[in-house]
């Protein structure tokens, strides 16, 4: 039973960050990696609401911020007037700074 439990888990690396977010979720990685998993699938309005928490849970996340930075990227790509993907971009950047 437990082993069929698992493979649902590790079916994608969505379910698996997924489950991970449910299990530690207080710790940066999980978020970073359950954004990657969205990124991959084109699903970035929520990915970058994982980038965002992982931020949050640790402000000096270069993967998180850099990810982030290529998602609005993305989004400017798909949607070239996009105004606050540009504004997200630009503070990103300078949050990028240390």
């Amino acid at each position: 039973m437990t082993f069929n439990k698992r493979n649902i888990v590790w079916k994608d690396n969505f379910s698996l960050w997924s489950d991970i977010v449910k299990k530690s979720p207080n710790k940066a990685r999980p978020y970073n990696n359950l954004g990657l998993a969205l990124f991959y699938n084109n699903d970035l309005d929520k990915a970058l609401v994982e980038f965002r928490q992982a931020l949050r849970l640790n402000p000096r996340s270069e993967k998180a911020y850099l990810k982030a930075i290529e998602t609005y990227r993305k989004v400017l790509g798909l949607e070239p007037a996009n105004v606050r993907a540009k504004d997200r971009i630009e503070k990103i950047s300078k949050e990028l700074i240390w």
